[in-house]
Parts: structure tokens; C-alpha cells; sequence
């Protein structure tokens, strides 16, 4: 339900088009040894690496403002996954999946991408076509998006929201 079955394709397909890119993998729950292999089997340790969980506050989210470019994203399930938010609230654009979700923070958001569900090559042919610019572009987008959009904003807006549905109930 999170997609990371397209992760390998994904990097495989990258690497078909002669695209130098890196894979960073972290929190791959129960796929990780079918990903770790899959990595060994398609001879991909020079650009997919596996990550050991690390701490969300302490060790994600400095690497990520440090070090991603962008964040693959290849959601089957349209869960309100705060991997959106989280991801441009460091400063990283995210390609993620056309499930219901994603495609509305997207559209909300601009400056971010949306694929196809289960088409890995379809997210290759999208990454191998960004550049440095579009890139920086979408990254200052989703940062705003995220600013505008942060937990204690959203929380006295659906607070503000409950109440009004209250008064109007009583």
C-alpha cells in the first residue's frame, strides 16, 4: 500500500536511462529484505541504500534537509499520509502517486509532481526530465505550502471548524 514494491523498478528504470542519481531507502518495514536483495540481485549498492530506521527528529529530518532532492513518494493508498507534509516541510518536493490524496495536495501546493500508480517507469521518465531549476523551484513551493500549513494552524482550524458545526447543531 505504500508502493515501495516500485522503488527497485523505479532505480532500474533510472539506471536504464542513464540517469546518475541516488536512492536513499529508510523505513522499509517488512520489504526491506525483498529490497535488500532486490539491490544485490540488480546490482544496485552504488545507488540504492538501504537505511537502518533512524529517529524522525534527530536523524530524518536533518538528513533530509541536508541531503534529498527530491521525495519519491509512490503511494498505492490514498491515506492522509503525513509523508507529504513532512517531506516539504524540509524543503523537498515530493513525487508522489495520483491516489486521491496526494493529487489534491499537489494541485494545492504546485511545484510538485504526480504519477501514475504502479508505473515505475513513468516516475523514471518524470525524474530523468527535472533539472536543478524545477527542482529548486518546487522545493521553495513546498516549503511555503508546508509553512502555510503547519500543525498548530491546521489543528485551531479544525478546532475553529468543530466548533461552528456545534453551534450550528445546538
Amino acid at each position: 500500500m505504500k508502493g515501495t514494491q516500485d522503488l527497485i523498478p523505479t532505480a532500474i528504470a533510472l539506471r536504464n536511462r542513464g540517469v546518475d542519481f541516488r536512492m536513499d531507502i529508510f523505513e522499509a518495514g517488512d520489504m526491506r529484505q525483498a529490497i535488500a536483495d532486490d539491490v544485490a540481485r540488480h546490482d544496485l549498492g552504488g545507488a540504492v541504500h538501504l537505511h537502518q530506521p533512524v529517529d524522525f527528529v534527530t536523524g530524518l529530518v536533518p538528513w533530509m534537509r541536508r541531503n534529498a532532492d527530491l521525495f519519491l513518494a509512490p503511494h498505492r493508498q490514498s491515506d492522509p499520509s503525513c509523508s507529504y507534509p513532512e517531506a516539504m516541510g524540509c524543503g523537498v518536493p515530493v513525487l508522489g502517486t495520483n491516489n486521491r490524496i496526494w493529487s489534491e495536495l499537489a494541485r494545492q501546493s504546485g511545484g510538485v509532481w504526480v504519477m501514475p500508480i504502479g508505473l515505475p517507469r513513468k516516475a523514471a521518465d518524470i525524474i530523468a526530465g527535472l533539472d536543478r531549476v524545477a527542482i529548486a523551484r518546487a522545493s521553495a513551493h513546498a516549503l511555503k505550502f508546508a509553512q502555510a500549513n503547519e500543525f498548530h494552524s491546521e489543528f485551531r482550524c479544525r478546532v475553529d471548524h468543530l466548533h461552528r458545526v456545534a453551534v450550528k447543531s445546538a
